[in-house]
Parts: C-alpha cells; structure tokens; sequence
C-alpha cells in the first residue's frame, strides 16, 4: 500500500510485485486514503460530488429543453399533419 501511495507505483504492478489481487490492492489503497483522509481532501471530494451532481442536472435540464422547443414547433398553430408526423419520423430516426 505505501509503494502505490509514497513511491507512486501503480496498483497493478504492486499486486504483480507481490502475486495479489490488483483489485484487493486497490481496496486497500482506497480504504487507506479514507481513513487518512485530511479536511482539505474531505473538501475537495465533496466539491467533486457536487460538481458532478451538477453537470447531470444540467444534461437533464438541456434535455429537457431541447424538447420543450421541439414540442413547441410541433404544436404551433399553423401546422400541418404532415409536418407534425415528419418531426416525429426525424425524432425517431427515420428520415422522411
């Protein structure tokens, strides 16, 4: 465990250095920084998570829009059936 975090060796060649598990190695390595874990590296995991938190909120939100502004086009007075079914079609991968 110190040599994949003081010699900055990776897990897998530890694992190979001693005939173990990569996986277990890995555990151990993770379980390790938990427990030493400082209040600046809390922060930083924290602030990570909600980034992360963040970005897939505003995928859904675009997502969410981009519909919104189709279903809007399709709705509209003025338009035709033909033009409704050939959103449809596009949206649904087949190209009129």
């Amino acid at each position: 465990m110190r040599e994949v975090i003081e010699k900055d060796r990776t897990i897998a060649s530890v694992a190979a250095s001693y005939d173990l598990v990569a996986q277990t190695v890995g555990n151990w390595v993770a379980k390790y920084r938990k427990d030493h874990a400082t209040d600046q590296d809390r922060q930083k995991a924290s602030e990570s998570a909600e980034i992360a938190k963040l970005r897939a909120e505003n995928r859904e939100l675009r997502q969410e829009n981009e519909l919104g502004e189709k279903s809007s086009r399709l709705l509209r007075e003025g338009t035709t059936v033909t033009e409704r079914y050939e959103l449809i079609n596009r949206e649904e991968g087949h190209e009129a």
